[in-house]
């Protein structure tokens, strides 16, 4: 599979019938990207014939809730939920843990809101996680098919390389998956169920991983866009919310709480470095 449009046959759409999709977004201060990404996503999803709800979790001080709630689709729930200061615990990752906690769909599939994660690979995120209960799939930058060409300048791209080397190399469960610290993937509600999830920053993917019911990783190349419009809102501070939480996570799970059964990219390494 890759991170391309996808058309369902009729036998796959009947295969999944009832199996529904959450599409839990984030947004802070989105205002010029919220509609166009939730009409892509409309297409996308009517085309590969799954149903669902869109959910967008809120922190903006913009227009950003005013124009999702202006979003009304015939067979696609817009679901908002705005959370106003002094309610925005977590940050990024916080609102997608309440994401999850509104999501009423079989399958959860987490994305930004600026619109470098591509709507029309989330079909194939879906189909990776559909056949198992204890799966997870990532939207990957860093296996072959894919590009990170969204991340702007060589130092972004040196802070994302070390990134993510560093939580392979604390973390040997994970070792094999490439891009660990992705903001775009899929998973089913059980991977989740009864898991202390308390993140904070951006890498939301890293607490589930380390918390969460999970056999096997598929990662699903994808291109990873340049931001349509708006400015990241990645800096410093974030940069110390992973620090933080790379440090509570390894402290309270020493060494690895799953290790493989399966990998989608047989390329990879076997075992961490020693």
């Amino acid at each position: 599979m890759t991170g391309t449009g996808f058309k369902a046959t009729k036998q796959e759409v009947a295969n999944r019938h009832g199996r529904s999709l959450s599409v839990i977004i984030p947004t802070r201060n989105e205002a010029d990207n919220v509609q166009i990404l939730a009409h892509r996503l409309a297409v996308s999803l009517a085309h590969a014939g799954f149903g669902g709800e869109l959910i967008f979790v809120d922190d903006s001080d913009d227009e950003t809730p005013a124009r999702i709630g202006n979003l009304h689709f015939e067979e696609l729930p817009v679901v908002l939920v705005h959370r106003p200061p002094g309610q925005r615990r977590g940050g990024l990752a916080g609102a997608v843990v309440e994401g999850f906690s509104a999501a009423r769909g079989d399958i959860l599939i987490v994305m930004d809101g600026d619109l470098q994660h591509p709507p029309e690979a989330i079909p194939s995120l879906a189909l990776s996680v559909l056949a198992s209960p204890r799966s997870i799939a990532v939207g990957s930058r860093y296996v072959a098919e894919a590009h990170p060409d969204g991340l702007s300048g060589p130092g972004r791209r040196l802070v994302s390389q070390s990134s993510r080397m560093l939580v392979r190399v604390l973390f040997p469960s994970i070792w094999k998956l490439q891009d660990p610290l992705s903001g775009f993937f899929a998973l089913p509600q059980g991977v989740i169920k009864d898991s202390a999830l308390a993140p904070e920053g951006f890498k939301i993917l890293l607490e589930v991983l380390v918390r969460g019911h999970w056999d096997d990783i598929i990662e699903v190349p994808y291109g990873f866009a340049s931001r349509n419009s708006g400015s990241s809102k990645a800096g410093w501070a974030e940069g110390m919310h992973f620090l933080r939480q790379v440090i509570r996570l390894r402290s309270r799970v020493p060494g690895a709480k799953h290790w493989f059964k399966s990998c989608a990219t047989p390329e990879l390494a076997d075992e961490p470095p020693p």
